[in-house]
Order: C-alpha cells, then sequence, then structure tokens
C-alpha cells in the first residue's frame, strides 16, 4: 500500500497501457490514491511532437494534477519538508 497521496491518470483510450493496470494499482494503492479516467484520452492525452498545444484531454489531466497538487501541497508543514511516519 502507498502512504503518501497518489494521483493515477490514465486515458481511457491509452493502446499503449491498458486502462486494466491503472485500475489494478489503484486497487491496491491504498485509501490515499486518486484515480482519473481520462474519457476519449490516449497514451499521450493526445499531445503530439512537435507538440502544438494542449488537447482537451490533455487538458483535463493538467488541470487535475493541479488541483491535485494544490490540495496536497497545502498539507505539508510551513517549512516545506514533508512529514515522515
Amino acid at each position: 500500500r502507498v502512504a503518501v497521496p497518489w494521483l493515477i491518470a490514465h486515458g481511457e483510450a491509452d493502446e499503449s497501457v491498458p486502462v486494466a493496470e491503472a485500475t489494478a494499482l489503484f486497487d491496491m494503492a491504498g485509501d490515499r490514491a486518486e484515480l482519473l479516467r481520462v474519457e476519449g484520452a490516449d497514451h499521450t492525452f493526445g499531445a503530439r511532437h512537435p507538440y502544438a498545444g494542449a488537447t482537451p484531454e490533455l487538458r483535463v489531466a493538467a488541470d487535475a494534477t493541479l488541483q491535485w497538487f494544490d490540495r496536497h501541497l497545502a498539507e505539508l508543514p510551513s517549512n516545506g519538508r514533508s512529514r515522515v511516519a
């Protein structure tokens, strides 16, 4: 089990890594994990090389990630160091 917060972001149309693997990680991770399944997103959330801008799927993943960091970084003590049990 994972004792720290964990965001698992996965595209539902990912052909490289089956979404079932993200679900399995989430099921085994414990109470601090969150699973974000992005509808229609592939392995790169639609981003391509060369980068031409964010796709709607990438924006969903990026926005969720920023919100996740906002929530979990607020849990840190004021000195910025993480708590180790």
